[in-house]
């Protein structure tokens, strides 16, 4: 079992269970089940969100070089809530196939008429 430093103390102990329908808050403490972070999983995930989102492993890697606090490389990496919703909404684009376009026959002149039309309800807009 690995010794917890100081810094390693938890850094959100306690869960409030708020009842909508009377308005009543209680103080539940957490169970073993709970996932609590820990006060340097909490500090990774704050450097996480600041440098943009980029990856934990490059946070991890500063952290070895000195640049951020040397206690952020051994800790275990945190789930970011931000990046888990934008994996979920990506679709994968590479590998669709390509839509097979027909080229239109045209004999006559008139048989095929395209128009680009600005409308603007704001006078003096240039397109």
């Amino acid at each position: 079992m690995k010794a917890q430093s100081p810094d390693d103390s938890l850094a959100y102990p306690f869960k409030l269970n708020i009842d909508p329908l009377n308005g009543r808050t209680e103080i539940v403490e957490p169970q073993l089940t709970d996932m609590i972070m820990t006060k340097s999983e909490a500090q990774l995930l704050q450097y996480h969100r600041n440098f943009g989102h980029i990856p934990f492993t490059k946070l991890q890697i500063m952290a070895e070089q000195g640049i951020l606090p040397r206690n952020l490389a051994k800790c275990n990496i945190p789930v970011c809530s931000a990046c888990m919703g934008g994996m979920m909404t990506r679709k994968n684009w590479r590998n669709n196939p390509r839509k097979q376009y027909k080229a239109a026959n045209v004999t006559k002149p008139g048989e095929r008429v395209s128009v680009d039309m600005l409308v603007s309800p704001t006078p003096g807009l240039i397109a």
